[in-house]
């Protein structure tokens, strides 16, 4: 299909469009790439592993003869170090999930919200969480 551009200003006008969709397009192909996880999966496995290891070390070291109350405050101590960096390593990772200081869609939002202020009757064509709705 072709479409007749007749003046110089309907060519600017085309243009521009065309450049507007570009703009569009990379930014959600960048959207989508920061969205997608990096740390594989064998590096978590890794991760979890020198954890375990780590902590197993911790319990073979331990003195019998020190207090169990001693040992099990230094040992749990230890293992919450190591599940916080696990928790911030997956936190990093996961940067657009529904948590504290998880990004979120607000300029996404706000703008359907002026879409639907400035035009009650415009049918927007995607979900309220933003995946676009099937036409009918």
């Amino acid at each position: 299909m072709r479409l007749p551009v007749n003046s110089l200003r309907e060519q600017a006008g085309l243009q521009d469009l065309l450049n507007l969709a570009e703009t569009r397009t990379i930014g959600r192909q960048q959207r989508l790439g920061d969205a997608t996880p990096t740390v594989p999966t064998p590096l978590w496995l890794a991760l979890i592993f020198g954890g375990c290891v780590s902590v197993a070390l911790m319990l073979g070291m331990a003195d019998p003869r020190e207090r169990l109350r001693v040992l099990g405050l230094m040992v749990a101590g230890f293992a919450a170090i190591v599940a916080t960096g696990l928790l911030v390593v997956y936190f990093l990772d996961h940067p657009y999930q529904r948590h504290t200081g998880g990004i979120q869609p607000l300029a996404m939002r706000h703008t359907l919200v002026l879409i639907r202020n400035q035009e009650p009757g415009l049918h927007v064509r995607c979900s309220a969480i933003g995946r676009p709705l099937p036409s009918t």
